[in-house]
């Protein structure tokens, strides 16, 4: 009954409001604003609303059409509104780091077509676009920031997004934290753990470390404590993910950026105040022997393996001759599932899990090879190296949380392949955007984010 129900709730709200979206998409390309919140409710929807595809684990999910409309209403911006050209050169900037890895995977993936045949490619190739065009919203969103009032709503909307996610997981940490009967549908068994409408308390746990660090940056702009609690409720709902992965990912993040948030201090800056420092750094300790205390049992397992453990290290190594054996092209980008059924390393197609590593660089090795590696890591060593700039420039902890963020997820995805699930992408880039753009007033009659824009270039 579960699983039919949820196959059910799968596809035909999807039908119906994927449906709806394209009679809309003209509309909606036409106000940004509604493309904004269009993409906000693709993640809240996470997981449940998709179209299965024949055979496959995964299948089409509402934020790929909705990242197509908010590509769209980037463009036809460009075309109709005179922005100075200062504004664009982040944007086009960005764009040329991201362009080597999109006609990479795609020339790595030509190649293997012959092999693969007809629908194997169309599936591929339908992985390709959806990867390829969420990247694009990093440059498309830096754009579309440029109004101040589609970036205050997709500000205030990114939040009552997370909100929304927060409430619908405990719903269902509540009332449905058994996930046995899902088993047949490929799903993991997953039992007394948050996951929400994303259906995975991993990939569920990586975007609340992410966000967290957002919310931490809200917190401190606007002085408000509700924000504080809502710091403290998501904490809470990272630790019932029992996802030691993301717990690990913040932790590491929050360590090795300590030193610069006392350095911003001690650098004479403005923000934060030695009262909101103190927060930060308590909340850090605090974090720290909250995980140790509950998880304790699952922490453990780092030291001395627990059958999960265990099992995700033997099929790492399993999957490790297929990076050694194609260490420069790779076998195609998403075209891992078919090659790990040749070798034995998968049975079923329908499992979620099938078509990568738990370790998103592995992943990357295995499908581009280490070309593709290098291209997929550029763009974000491109923006970490320009926060890192803007911080030093201007000591204030708006850089350092987005670097905060960039960092939790890369640690996070060397334990399961977060780098390459789109709602953890559309996540992070919203953050990266969201703080770009918002800066503080200047004595000019440009608009913040324009100044913001200009600042990093």
């Amino acid at each position: 009954m579960a699983i039919t129900a949820i196959n059910a709730l799968s596809l035909s709200p999807l039908l119906y409001l994927g449906g709806l979206g394209f009679i809309l998409a003209p509309w909606l390309v036409r106000l940004p604003r509604l493309a904004i919140i269009f993409l906000m409710f693709s993640l809240v929807s996470g997981q449940i609303l998709r179209l299965p595809l024949p055979g496959q684990g995964g299948g089409l999910l509402l934020s790929d059409l909705a990242t197509i409309i908010v590509l769209m209403a980037a463009l036809l911006q460009t075309h109709h509104r005179r922005l100075p050209v200062t504004s664009y050169q982040l944007p086009v900037t960005v764009t040329i780091t991201i362009t080597p890895f999109i006609l990479w995977s795609l020339f790595t993936l030509l190649i293997r077509l012959p092999d693969l045949g007809l629908i194997n490619s169309a599936i591929a190739a339908s992985y390709w676009i959806r990867l390829a065009s969420t990247l694009l919203l990093l440059p498309a969103l830096l754009v579309l920031f440029q109004d101040d009032r589609v970036r205050h709503l997709a500000r205030r909307a990114f939040v009552v997004a997370i909100i929304l996610i927060l409430l619908l997981g405990l719903i269902q940490y509540l009332f449905f934290s058994d996930f046995s009967l899902l088993a047949a549908s490929g799903w993991d068994p997953h039992q007394r753990r948050l996951t929400s409408t994303w259906l995975d308390p991993n990939f569920l746990g990586g975007f609340l470390a992410v966000t967290i660090w957002y919310l931490v940056h809200l917190a401190l702009a606007s002085r408000r404590r509700v924000l504080w609690l809502l710091v403290l409720l998501q904490f809470t709902a990272l630790l019932l993910t029992q996802s030691r992965g993301s717990l690990i990912s913040l932790i590491i993040t929050a360590i090795l950026l300590s030193p610069l948030f006392i350095l911003s201090q001690l650098r004479g800056s403005r923000s934060p105040r030695p009262r909101q420092l103190a927060i930060i750094l308590n909340l850090i300790i605090l974090l720290i022997i909250l995980s140790g205390f509950i998880l304790r049992q699952r922490l453990l397992g780092l030291l001395s393996l627990d059958p999960t453990s265990s099992l995700r290290l033997l099929a790492l190594k399993a999957a490790w001759p297929l990076a050694a054996d194609n260490v420069f092209l790779g076998v195609g980008y998403n075209t891992y599932q078919f090659t790990a059924l040749r070798a034995g390393l998968i049975k079923d197609f329908t499992i979620h899990s099938r078509a990568g590593t738990d370790n998103s660089l592995l992943t990357l090795w295995i499908t581009t090879g280490l070309m593709g590696v290098i291209a997929f890591i550029i763009p974000w060593i491109y923006l970490v190296n320009r926060f890192l700039i803007n911080w030093w420039r201007r000591p204030a902890l708006p850089p350092l949380l987005a670097i905060g963020s960039i960092l939790t997820l890369f640690i996070h995805s060397q334990f399961i392949n977060s780098l390459l699930y789109s709602h953890l992408l559309i996540t992070i880039i919203l953050i990266v955007t969201l703080i770009i753009t918002t800066r503080p007033p200047t004595h000019s009659g440009h608009s913040h984010a324009i100044q913001g824009l200009a600042s990093l270039t």
